[in-house]
C-alpha cells in the first residue's frame, strides 16, 4: 500500500478511545511532579500551592463546542453604540476539513511541531524534559516544548506571555481537551486556526496567498514550506511585499506582484526559509513519512519557482471605507499599544469577538455617501458638467509623452475576454517558444495594461493584473524588452492561447484577471473631523461604493495637494515668526537656478506690493514662495511636523520625502515648490490634511485623528482606551489669525467661495497642482473640519476645472452635514487689537495713502497685540514723474511727459528692462526713486523743435519762400532759488479699550526744502526737493469700552 493511501485510510480508521479517568489523573500528577521538579532547581517553595491555585482558577472549557464556533466574529459600533458590522472572516480564513487538506499538510506539520502527536495524551513528557533542561542552562523560558494541542489551547483561551502559571494553565487545558475531543478533531482545527504570514489563517487561505492553489493541491515541497513558517510567521513569510521602486527589475528573488488596497506591491522571495524547509523534510523522512525518492525530489525542487502570489479580487462584496479603516487601525495598534504580535492582532480582529467602539457618525456617513452615489448630478448643480480632459490617440488614452494608460477595451480584449496580441508583437520559433514584445504586458513582471470603457459618456477604467504563467516558464530578454514563454509550459497548457486567421494571437483570459466592473473616472474623497477631539466622523474614499477591501483614497491615497498647503507651510510659520496679516511681499518675477519660476495662477500676471492677507485669498504662488524665503525652508518643516505632515519620529508613516530618505535623488521635498505649492513626490491624504487644518480650528493644537474611542475583548474588559495624541502648533492668537485670513478666501473675491454656510463661520483653502491632476479644498467650521479631493486615479489625466470644483462638494456637503445646527462664529481670544494700515507698506498709513489714484490704500487690519506696525507708510510719495522714464521729473522734462500726483516707490527697485519686460500690475503706479537723467536742456530744445517744426527751414514744400516770422520778443528772466520751510505733521486717531492708554494728539514738524523757480521776479514753480521729520506726531488715542475685539460679523 502506498505511502499516501496509508494516510487517507488512516482518516477512516476508529478514532482511538481515551484512556480512563484514573490514567489521566495519573498523567496530571506526572505534569505536576515536573513542575515541582522544576520549582525545586528554581528555589520556589511554594510551587505546590501556586500549581493547585493556578489549575484551580483555570477557566471551564468546552472544546467540542469551541472548536466549531473558533470564529467569533468581532463586532464594530457607532459613536452612540449601535452595532454596524460583524467583522467577517471571509477575507482572511477558510475552513476546510482533513479531507480537503494534501496529507503532506498534516505530516509536514507534526514533524516540525509535535512528532509525537499521536501517541502522547496532550504533553509530550520527552519534549518538557529536554525544554527543562535547556530553560535551566539559559535560565529562561525561551525552549518549546508544545504540542499542537497546546498551540491550540493557547491559541483559543490563553495569552502569549511567558509565565510558568500560563504553562501550568496551557498543559492542564491540553489534557482536559485530549479527553474530550479526538486527535483528528484537535488537528483540523489547529491547522485552520493557525497563522501563516500575509494575512493568511489556517493552510487554505495560506495556500491561495502563497501558491494560488487549494490546500489539498500542496506538493511535499510546498507543504513543508508551509509548516516552516509557523515558528515566526514574520520573519519566515515565504515573500516580502515591497514598494517596486525599491526593488530592481532584475532580482532573482521576484516571484511576482501582489494588489493590496488598489496599490501593486512586488513579492519577494524570502531565501530564510529554504534551510528551514529542508528540515522540515529531513524530519519528515526520518519519522517515515515520505520515502527517500519523495525526499529527493522535494529537496531538489526550485523552491522559487513554486511561489504564485494569489490577487485579492474584486467580488462585489458590500463594504465601508469607514470600517475598513477601523480594521486596519485596530490591528495597528493592538501591536503598537497593546504589545500584541502581528499574528495575535490579526487573530484577535478575527477570532476573539472584539468589541470595536468607533467614532462615525452614522447618519452623516449615509448621508455623505448619497451625495457620492448622485456624484454628477452633484456637480451639475454647480454647473460643472465635464469634469475630466481625456487626451485620446489612436482610442486609447494616452500621456502627455504618447504613451498608452489605457487601451480601448476592444483594442485589448475580444468578446471573449481574451487578449488580443497583434501579429506584429509575437514570434514563434521552430521549437514552439512564445516569444511577445508589446506595450499590452509589461515584459518584467507580465502585468497587463489596464483599459477603459465609457459609459453614458463616462469613463471607468478597467485594472487588469499579471498572466499567470509559473516563473520557471518563461524568460525576460532585457534587450528588446520582450519576454518568451517556453514550449514545454505551452505544450502542457494547449489553451494558453489560439492564432486566428489573420494570425492575431489570443491568450485565453483564465490565465488573468481583469475587473470587468471598472472604476468611475474622476474620482473624489472627504474626511470629516471634529477638530475639538480628534473624532474622525465620516470618510469616503471614493465612487466605488462596492467591493472586497476596495482602495480608500481618503485614508492611502497620497496626492499633491498644491496650493492647500501654504497656510500650513508658509503662512502659518510666517503669522508665529514676526510677520503679519499686512506684511507685504512684492510679487514680481522670481528666478530659481536661472529660470523664471514661479508661476501665478493667471501666468502672465505678476500683482506687485502684496499684503499677506492677500496673497492668501487670491493663493499667489510668486508670492507663496517668497515668503517662505523670508521664514527658511528649516522652519517650515518644523510646523509641517506640528501639524502632522511629517512624522519626525517614524518618517516611514508619512509621505513627505526627506533628504536622508531621498537615497541620493532629487525627490527630496525640503524645497520652495514642495513646501510652498505643495508640488511633492508622492503628496498627502484627505486625513492628514483635515487632521493639520484641524489644529488651526482648535485654537492652535493638533490633535491626532482617531476613529475609535475603545476596544474590549469578548469579556467587555477594556484592552485599548484610545485617547488621541495632542501637540501645540501655535498659540490661539496666532491661530485664530491663520483662520481669519482664511475665512477672506471664502468671503466674495476669494478662490473658496463656493464653500460659504450659511449663519456659520467657514475657513480654507483651495488647492490646484499646475496640471490640474488633483483639486482640493480644506476648510473648517466652529465644528468640523474636512478635506475633499477630486482628481483621476491616473494623475495623467486631467481635470477641466480648478479647485472651485472642490470647493463646490465641499460647500454641498458641509451645508447639509450643519444643516440644524446653530449659527456660530470662530472664538475669538483675547489679544487681538486692530489697526488701520497701508495695503502697500503694511504701514500706519499717511494722508498720502488715501490719495493713491486706485483709490484710498487703506483698510483695517487684525492684529496679535505686539505686532502691530508703528511706523508710517514710506511707499507712497507726491511726485511729478516723467512718465517716459518713471523717473521724477526735471524742469527739463516736456510738460506733458511730466504727471503730478501720489505714486508708489518700491523698497526694492524693479526694472523691466532686466525681466524680459514683464511689468507688476502696480508697475504704472510707481516712481523711481531717481531724478529723470533722459531729459536736459539740448533734449528739450529738440523736443520743441520737433513738437514745432524745424525754423531753419526757408520755403515750404512748393518751393515758395516762408513768410518771415515775427519778431522775437526779449526772453524773459528766470532765476531759481533753494528755500526750506518748516510745514505741520497731521496725527492720527485709534481707538483703545484701554482707559490708562488714552491721550491726546500732537502735530508732528518737518522741514521741507524746495526748488522756486521766479520768471521775472514771479514764482512760476516749485518743486520738493526733499523733506526731514524735526517732530515726529503724537496720535491721538480715544477710550472706547469693549464691547467685542474683533466684532462678529453679521451671519451672511
Amino acid at each position: 500500500m502506498s505511502n499516501e493511501n496509508e494516510k487517507k485510510n488512516k482518516r477512516t480508521k476508529p478514532k482511538k478511545k481515551n484512556k480512563n479517568s484514573k490514567k489521566k489523573v495519573f498523567t496530571v500528577l506526572k505534569v505536576i511532579l515536573i513542575v515541582l521538579l522544576l520549582g525545586a532547581f528554581i528555589g520556589a517553595g511554594t510551587v505546590g500551592g501556586l500549581v493547585y491555585g493556578v489549575v484551580k482558577d483555570t477557566p471551564e472549557i468546552n472544546p467540542s463546542y469551541d472548536i466549531n464556533t473558533l470564529n467569533e466574529n468581532s463586532k464594530i459600533y457607532d459613536a452612540n453604540g449601535t452595532l454596524i458590522e460583524e467583522v467577517l472572516t471571509e477575507e482572511k480564513r477558510t475552513i476546510v476539513s482533513l479531507d480537503q487538506m494534501s496529507p503532506y499538510i498534516e505530516d509536514a506539520f507534526i514533524a516540525v511541531e509535535d512528532e509525537r502527536f499521536r501517541d502522547h495524551f496532550g504533553i509530550d513528557l520527552r519534549g518538557i524534559a529536554r525544554a527543562i533542561v535547556v530553560d535551566i542552562k539559559t535560565r529562561s523560558l525561551d525552549e518549546g516544548a508544545s504540542t499542537i494541542t497546546q498551540q491550540l489551547v493557547r491559541n483559543l483561551y490563553l495569552t502569549k506571555e511567558k509565565a510558568f502559571t500560563r504553562k501550568i494553565s496551557e498543559m492542564y487545558l491540553a489534557v482536559k481537551m485530549e479527553k474530550e475531543i479526538s486527535k483528528d478533531d484537535i488537528l483540523e482545527a489547529y491547522l485552520n486556526t493557525i497563522y501563516l504570514g500575509q494575512g493568511s489563517y489556517g493552510v487554505q487561505a495560506a495556500s491561495k496567498t502563497y501558491f494560488s492553489k487549494d490546500a489539498k493541491d500542496l506538493t511535499i515541497a510546498e507543504a513543508a514550506l508551509l509548516a516552516g513558517i509557523t515558528k515566526n510567521p514574520t520573519r519566515n513569510q515565504l515573500y516580502s511585499r515591497l514598494d517596486p521602486e525599491t526593488v530592481e527589475e532584475d532580482n532573482p528573488h521576484i516571484v511576482g506582484t501582489v494588489e493590496v488596497l488598489g496599490k501593486t506591491y512586488v513579492a519577494v522571495f524570502n531565501d530564510d526559509i529554504v534551510s528551514r524547509q529542508q528540515t522540515i523534510l529531513s524530519k519528515m523522512k526520518e519519522q517515515g513519512m515520505i520515502s527517500e525518492s519523495e525526499y529527493n525530489e522535494a529537496i531538489n525542487e526550485d523552491v522559487v519557482s513554486l511561489i504564485n502570489p494569489g490577487q485579492m479580487k474584486n467580488d462585489n462584496i458590500s463594504t465601508s471605507y469607514f470600517n475598513d479603516y477601523v480594521k486596519d487601525k485596530v490591528k495597528e495598534d493592538l501591536i503598537n499599544k497593546a504589545g500584541y504580535s502581528e499574528e495575535e492582532a490579526e487573530n484577535a480582529l478575527y477570532t476573539h469577538g472584539l468589541k470595536i467602539y468607533t467614532t462615525i457618525d452614522i447618519d452623516m456617513q449615509k448621508k455623505i455617501e448619497g451625495i457620492y452615489e448622485s456624484f454628477s448630478q452633484t456637480m451639475s448643480k454647480g454647473g460643472y458638467n465635464k469634469l475630466i480632459n481625456i487626451p485620446f490617440s489612436n482610442g486609447n488614452i494616452v500621456d502627455s509623452e504618447g504613451k498608452i494608460l489605457y487601451y480601448k477595451k476592444e483594442s485589448l480584449l475580444n468578446e471573449e475576454g481574451n487578449l488580443i496580441i497583434p501579429k506584429d508583437s509575437y514570434t514563434l520559433d521552430e521549437s514552439g517558444n512564445l516569444t511577445i514584445k508589446s506595450s499590452r504586458i509589461y515584459y518584467a513582471n507580465l502585468n497587463i495594461t489596464d483599459y477603459y470603457t465609457m459609459k453614458d459618456g463616462v469613463l471607468y477604467t478597467h485594472p487588469t493584473w499579471s498572466l499567470d504563467i509559473p516563473k520557471e516558464s518563461w524568460t525576460v530578454n532585457k534587450e528588446d524588452k520582450s519576454f518568451t514563454i517556453s514550449s514545454s509550459y505551452l505544450n502542457e497548457n494547449k489553451n494558453f492561447y489560439t492564432v486566428t486567421e489573420d494570425n492575431t494571437l489570443l491568450i485565453t483570459s483564465e490565465r488573468f484577471y481583469a475587473d470587468e466592473k471598472g472604476v468611475i473616472q474622476p474620482q473624489s474623497a472627504i474626511t470629516i473631523m471634529d477638530q475639538h477631539t480628534g473624532q474622525v466622523k465620516a470618510i469616503v474614499g471614493g465612487r466605488d461604493d462596492e467591493g472586497q477591501r476596495i482602495f480608500n483614497r481618503a485614508t492611502n491615497g497620497a496626492r499633491q495637494p498644491g496650493s492647500a498647503m501654504k497656510p500650513l507651510g508658509v503662512y502659518t510659520p510666517a503669522l508665529d515668526n514676526g510677520f503679519t496679516a499686512a506684511s507685504v511681499i512684492d510679487d514680481v518675477p522670481h528666478y530659481d537656478k536661472g529660470r523664471l519660476w514661479p508661476k501665478n495662477y493667471n501666468s502672465n500676471a505678476y500683482y506687485g506690493l502684496t499684503p499677506l492677507r492677500e496673497a492668501v485669498r487670491k493663493s499667489y504662488n510668486v508670492s507663496a514662495v517668497k515668503f517662505l524665503e523670508k521664514v527658511g525652508t528649516n522652519t517650515s518643516m518644523d510646523y509641517l511636523a506640528r501639524f502632522g505632515i511629517i512624522n519626525t519620529e517614524n518618517p516611514s508613516d508619512d509621505t513627505f520625502i526627506m533628504a536622508e530618505e531621498a537615497k541620493g535623488g532629487n525627490f527630496d521635498e525640503d524645497s520652495l515648490g514642495a513646501l510652498a505649492l505643495g508640488g511633492m513626490t508622492k503628496g498627502v491624504s484627505p486625513l492628514r490634511m483635515t487632521a493639520a487644518y484641524g489644529a488651526l480650528a482648535n485654537k492652535g493644537i493638533y490633535t491626532e485623528p482617531i476613529v475609535y474611542t475603545k476596544i474590549e475583548n469578548n469579556k467587555g474588559e477594556v484592552i485599548i482606551d484610545n485617547k488621541p495624541k495632542q501637540n501645540t502648533v501655535v498659540n490661539p492668537q496666532v491661530a485664530y489669525m491663520m483662520t481669519n485670513v482664511l475665512e477672506s478666501v471664502v468671503k466674495p473675491g476669494g478662490t473658496g467661495t463656493r464653500a460659504r454656510i450659511p449663519g456659520i463661520s467657514v475657513a480654507g483653502k483651495t488647492g490646484t497642482t499646475s496640471d490640474k491632476a488633483d483639486t482640493w479644498f480644506v476648510g473648517y467650521s466652529p465644528y468640523y473640519t474636512a478635506a475633499v479631493w477630486i482628481g483621476n486615479d491616473s494623475p495623467a489625466i486631467r481635470m477641466t476645472e480648478s479647485s472651485a470644483i472642490a470647493s463646490h462638494l465641499w460647500g454641498y456637503i458641509m451645508n447639509q452635514v450643519h444643516d440644524g445646527l446653530d449659527n456660530a462664529r470662530f472664538d475669538v481670544p483675547d489679544g487681538l487689537v486692530r489697526r488701520d494700515v497701508c495695503i502697500d507698506s503694511g504701514k500706519l498709513p499717511t494722508e498720502l495713502c488715501y490719495k493713491d489714484p486706485r483709490g484710498s490704500r487703506v483698510r483695517t487690519e487684525l492684529f496679535v497685540s505686539g505686532t502691530q506696525p508703528r511706523e508710517r507708510c514710506d511707499v507712497h510719495v507726491e511726485a511729478k514723474v516723467d512718465t517716459s522714464t518713471g523717473k521724477i521729473a526735471t524742469e527739463y522734462c516736456p510738460e506733458d511727459l511730466v504727471k503730478s500726483g501720489v505714486f508708489i516707490q518700491r523698497p526694492i527697485p524693479y526694472d523691466p528692462a532686466k525681466n524680459k519686460g514683464i511689468k507688476p500690475r502696480d508697475y504704472q503706479y510707481q516712481v523711481i526713486n531717481e531724478v529723470c537723467d533722459e531729459h536736459n536742456e539740448k533734449t528739450l530744445k529738440d523736443y520743441l523743435d520737433d513738437l514745432l517744426g524745424d525754423d531753419e527751414e526757408d520755403e515750404d514744400e512748393d518751393g515758395k519762400d516762408k513768410p518771415e516770422p515775427p519778431p522775437e520778443e526779449d526772453d524773459p528772466e528766470i532765476t531759481k532759488k533753494t528755500e526750506k520751510k518748516e510745514e505741520e505733521i497731521a496725527f492720527n486717531t485709534i481707538k483703545t479699550s484701554n482707559p490708562d492708554e488714552a491721550r491726546n494728539g500732537e502735530p508732528g514738524i518737518k522741514e521741507v526744502t524746495y526748488e522756486v523757480t521766479y520768471t521775472d521776479g514771479k514764482e512760476t514753480s516749485r518743486k520738493k526737493l526733499g523733506e526731514k521729520v524735526i517732530k515726529n506726531p503724537v496720535d491721538k488715542v480715544v477710550y472706547e469700552p469693549k464691547e467685542e475685539d474683533p466684532p462678529p460679523e453679521k451671519p451672511e
